[in-house]
């Protein structure tokens, strides 16, 4: 009952853009609330059901502060229909997927996402959003997204990700390769794609196209110099 400890301030940091009005609706905290009294666990839980939220921290800062820290979701990849290989992407019509699968609302245009691979062959309806999409193709072209990366820095950047044939990641890189994955044994896959492209830097080749489905043999083809084709 003392009245020194009735909460007067509330601190939000976030690292994103989640707004201080929609944090302090969800958290539910009463203004002139004994600090002792407020169950930090549970106003941690509500924060974390909001889809934008990936970790939140409480904690009391007596005698009548609650300081709120939030770590929002980074998106990595859109996920869009199958049939935005033939219309054209529409980013109006898809969705963001953090690492972990869940899937986000995009505000707007988010131009600032315009850069991300794009996860074609999705079936939208089965998607809800601050849920972990449940569909293993796009959890494995999650994982090439996440890997390819830390495996092979620049060589290999992933624009659109086909995953419309179940068996099979059909990847198109920002150079117009064309690379075909199994969804099993990514890392095995990026090694033996890591060592084709060395070999195209050392014998100046361009790589079109390869199935690194096939553990040897691979079929791969490249592209003609551009003084063969004007000859």
């Amino acid at each position: 009952n003392n009245p020194d400890y009735a909460v007067h301030s509330v601190e939000v940091t976030s690292d994103g853009d989640l707004g201080r009005d929609v944090v302090l609706r969800a958290a539910q905290i009463e203004d002139g609330s004994n600090i002792f009294s407020i169950n930090l666990s549970a106003v941690e839980d509500r924060l974390r059901s909001l889809p934008q939220v990936e970790e939140v921290d409480v904690q009391r800062l007596l005698p009548d502060k609650l300081v709120i820290v939030i770590q929002e979701r980074r998106p990595i990849a859109w996920i869009a229909s199958a049939d935005a290989n033939k219309t054209g992407f529409n980013y109006d019509g898809a969705f963001l997927v953090d690492r972990r699968g869940i899937v986000l609302q995009p505000k707007g245009s988010a131009p600032e996402y315009m850069t991300l691979p794009v996860i074609i062959g999705v079936d939208l309806k089965k998607v809800t959003v601050g849920q972990p999409i449940d569909n293993d193709p796009v959890k494995a072209a999650l994982e090439l997204i996440r890997e390819c990366p830390e495996m092979l820095q620049s060589r290999f950047q992933i624009a659109t990700i086909d995953v419309s044939k179940e068996y099979s990641l059909v990847v198109t890189d920002k150079q117009r390769s064309l690379v075909t994955f199994s969804p099993d044994d990514l890392t095995d896959q990026l090694r033996r794609l890591a060592m084709l492209l060395s070999y195209c830097d050392k014998n100046s080749k361009e790589l079109q196209s390869a199935n690194l489905m096939a553990e040897r043999n691979i079929p791969v083809v490249f592209n003609e110099p551009a003084v063969a084709v004007a000859n």
